[in-house]
């Protein structure tokens, strides 16, 4: 059986290609932290990798991370505008259950976006 010629150029040109390769950068990991009040969880001090630290606490979470591009730290804060879900008084039934569902999407969707019709 005969060997390709050009077999020996391939692995050649493979063991070269490795020595290039980088090592892939490990992804920062965000963190959750549950806290008292606003005025502890903007004193807590944040990881300077660029990740998220959530800091919850009563109807609101507050996102803190290190912007690496320019030293700042960014904050957002997102806020539950009605904390109160009610609950099923039969929670067995199926249509409760979606209906529930379609309670809390009602809450976590933009105002601003136009409604999809479904076409049947």
């Amino acid at each position: 059986m005969q060997q390709n010629p050009y077999f020996q150029q391939l692995q050649n040109i493979q063991q070269r290609m490795q020595q290039y390769e980088q090592p892939k950068p490990q992804m920062p990991q965000n963190q959750i932290v549950t806290v008292q009040n606003e005025d502890v969880a903007k004193n807590t001090q944040i990881p300077l990798d660029g990740s998220t630290t959530y800091f919850a606490f009563e109807n609101k979470i507050l996102a803190r991370n290190w912007n690496i591009a320019n030293g700042s730290i960014q904050n957002k804060m997102f806020i539950l505008q009605d904390d109160t879900i009610s609950q099923p008084e039969n929670k067995d039934t199926l249509k409760t259950i979606l209906d529930m569902l379609d309670e809390i999407n009602k809450k976590v969707t933009p105002k601003n976006k136009k409604e999809i019709k479904d076409v049947e």
